[in-house]
């Protein structure tokens, strides 16, 4: 498999083992043919139902490939609830927190925005707190929450107290210290801050020419986060000054 190549090859060159590899869903690895018979969410509840805890293992079937690319590379699963797996959770290591977080469960092309539901971030909420709770020395550590969809691909009403409804990404960058997202093709910064949470998006990796190829490294101290942007050029990684 030639994501299995590639990711490979970045573990090697960083000198990085699988323990520290977080992967992170997008709208290219659901099968959309397989969840063709559920209906999009017209609401929030309605999403909550869909994606709710309890239909975590029928919902982690739209993405087996995905699955079988994590199994490959050795990652380690994400926890939700008393939930492993490699679609959505929490991860808890010695020096920081990962959260990753599924927008793409109901992506389809055909719409133009996501449904996230409020079941998971909920309970990832949940769970990092009572870690807190059983170790408070982990409240010193950076939690990192991972996407793929930022909040400007959500639909409304999980992205903001409409009606009653639940602001999940309101609770995502209230719990985090830095959020990392993609999805964009835009090659320049786009970065910003909500409540405490940094806002990082950045955009992908592609075979051809069609979009400029680039990718940031963030490195994050104790008080400050510093970051270097390396664009494609010329069949060559080239770092880029962004002053």
């Amino acid at each position: 498999m030639q994501a299995e190549k590639f990711i490979g090859n970045v573990l090697k060159i960083c000198g990085l083992h699988e323990d520290r590899l977080f992967l992170c869903p997008g709208n290219h690895d659901v099968a959309r043919a397989s969840n063709e018979d559920y209906h999009y969410p017209c609401d929030q509840k309605e999403a909550d139902r869909m994606l709710a805890l309890n239909k975590l293992e029928r919902n982690t079937e739209w993405f087996q490939e995905y699955n079988s690319l994590c199994k490959s590379l050795k990652c380690l699963p994400y926890k939700i609830g008393d939930h492993e797996n490699y679609l959505t959770g929490v991860r808890f290591c010695e020096d920081c927190t990962i959260v990753c977080l599924n927008t793409a469960w109901l992506s389809q092309e055909k719409k133009e925005k996501v449904w996230v539901g409020k079941s998971y971030p909920i309970a990832i909420k949940n769970g990092i707190e009572e870690s807190y709770d059983q170790d408070p020395k982990r409240k010193e550590f950076p939690v990192i929450a991972m996407m793929h969809h930022p909040s400007t691909y959500w639909e409304e009403q999980d992205s903001s107290c409409y009606q009653g409804s639940i602001n999940v990404w309101g609770t995502i960058t209230k719990m985090s210290d830095v959020v990392l997202c993609g999805h964009s093709h835009e090659t320049s910064e786009l970065s910003y801050t909500v409540q405490s949470a940094r806002i990082c998006i950045g955009g992908a990796f592609y075979q051809d020419y069609t979009y400029r190829n680039s990718f940031y490294i963030y490195e994050i101290g104790d008080k400050k986060c510093s970051k270097i942007r390396y664009q494609r050029i010329d069949e060559e990684w080239m770092e880029i000054s962004e002053e």
